[in-house]
């Protein structure tokens, strides 16, 4: 997501999202996502929402954990 997509979402009402976050660190997201960046992309994407100027009333974080992402980095 770029500040632009934000303005985007803003412009056209949208006041809800969600972001998934999938494993314990940020080479597994990307593998599982199968693409490079993933996992900091959803991590810009939580500072650009998390600005003052934000119009998001929710956004929801789901975490997928499992043996395929390292539960036990996480526990």
């Amino acid at each position: 997501m770029t500040k632009d997509i934000a303005y985007q979402l803003k412009k056209n009402g949208i006041d809800r999202i969600q972001i998934s976050i999938d494993g314990a660190s940020p080479n597994t997201h990307d593998r599982l996502r199968n693409k490079n960046g993933a996992f900091k992309g959803n991590c810009q994407v939580v500072i650009l929402i998390s600005h003052k100027e934000s119009t998001l009333k929710d956004v929801d974080m789901i975490y997928e954990i499992n043996e395929l992402n390292q539960i036990e980095k996480i526990y």
